[in-house]
C-alpha cells in the first residue's frame, strides 16, 4: 500500500500493472479490496490505481458535513498528487457517484467513465432516512449490528448459494470497516443532490453497468443516465445485485476491458500514454 497527503487527509491506495491509468473507486463501507477480480484481469495491460476513499481502509476520515462534490475534489487532487494524468475512472455505487462528479467538474482529468450500480439523482426522502438510520446505528452499536440488515440488499439472490466464499469475503471487508469513520461519507451519499440535469455535459466514453436485481440502485436509474449521457452504453446484468464487481467479477472485467480498449482507440495517437 502507498499513501499521500491531500488536503490534510492521508489517502491510502494500491497499484498494480503499468500502462494507461484506471482509477477504481469503491462503494460505501468497503475498500480497494473489492476490485480484486478486476485488477487481476486488467493489470497486465493497465496501471490499476485503487484508492481507499476518505473514512475507508487506510485513509483518514472525511470531515463532518462533507459532500460528494467535496470528495470529488479530493480525488481530483489525489490524481494530480500521484501524477496519474487524465485517467479512466471506474466507480461502484458511492464510488461511481464521486467519479461522475469528478467527470463533470474536472473533465480534463477523465479519459473515460465506467459507472457501476450508480445514480445521478438525489435519494428519495424515505430511502434517505433509512440509509441515515443504518449509518448512525452502525456508529452507535457497531458494524456487526447492521451487517445482517444490509447484506441481503447488497448481493443478488443466487450469489450466496453459488459462491459462499465470495459472500464471506465481502462480509469480512464490511465488518472491518469503521462505521464512525464511514459516517460522514454515508451521510454525504444519502443527502446527495441531483446532477441529472448536467449529464449532457459529459463528452468522454461512458459505460453503465446495473444489476437486474439491485434494489439499492435499481436499473431504471442507470437507464435514465444512459438516455442523458451522449453515446453512453448500458449493460444490465440479469440476476445480479448491487456489488457487481464481486458477484459478476468475470463478466464485469470482460466488459471493462473491452470498453477501455475501445476508449483508448478513440484517442488521438499522439495523446496515448
Amino acid at each position: 500500500m502507498h499513501a499521500v497527503t491531500v488536503r490534510g487527509s492521508i489517502l491510502s491506495y494500491a497499484e498494480a500493472g503499468s500502462g494507461p491509468v484506471v482509477l477504481f473507486l469503491h462503494p460505501l463501507a468497503f475498500d480497494h479490496r473489492l476490485w480484486k477480480g478486476q485488477v487481476a484481469a486488467l493489470s497486465p495491460r493497465w496501471r490499476c490505481v485503487l484508492l481507499d476513499l476518505r473514512g475507508h481502509g487506510g485513509s483518514s476520515s472525511a470531515p463532518d458535513g462533507t459532500t460528494l462534490e467535496a470528495e470529488a475534489e479530493v480525488v481530483s487532487d489525489f490524481l494530480r498528487g500521484i501524477a496519474a494524468g487524465p485517467a479512466h475512472l471506474a466507480g461502484l455505487s458511492m464510488g461511481g457517484m464521486i467519479a461522475l462528479r469528478l467527470a463533470l467538474d474536472h473533465p480534463g482529468q477523465v479519459r473515460s467513465l465506467a459507472l457501476l450500480a450508480a445514480s445521478a439523482e438525489a435519494e428519495i426522502a424515505i430511502r434517505r432516512r433509512i440509509f441515515e438510520g443504518i449509518a448512525t446505528r452502525g456508529r452507535d452499536k457497531g458494524q456487526a449490528v447492521v451487517a445482517d440488515e444490509v447484506f441481503p440488499h447488497l448481493l443478488g439472490p443466487g450469489f450466496a448459494a453459488a459462491d459462499p466464499d465470495g459472500v464471506a469475503s465481502c462480509r469480512r471487508i464490511f465488518l472491518e470497516a469503521d462505521p464512525a469513520a464511514n459516517l460522514p461519507m454515508a451521510l454525504a451519499a444519502a443527502r446527495r443532490t441531483s446532477v441529472l440535469s448536467r449529464l449532457g455535459e459529459i463528452r468522454v466514453p461512458t459505460l453503465l453497468l446495473a444489476g437486474g436485481e439491485d434494489g439499492i440502485a435499481p436499473p431504471w436509474r442507470s437507464r435514465k443516465m444512459a438516455r442523458s449521457i451522449p453515446g453512453a452504453r448500458l449493460h444490465v446484468l440479469p440476476g445480479a445485485g448491487h456489488l457487481l464487481a464481486v458477484e459478476r467479477a468475470g463478466e464485469v472485467s470482460e466488459l471493462l476491458a473491452a470498453f477501455l480498449d475501445e476508449a483508448e482507440r478513440q484517442r488521438p495517437a499522439g495523446d496515448r500514454m
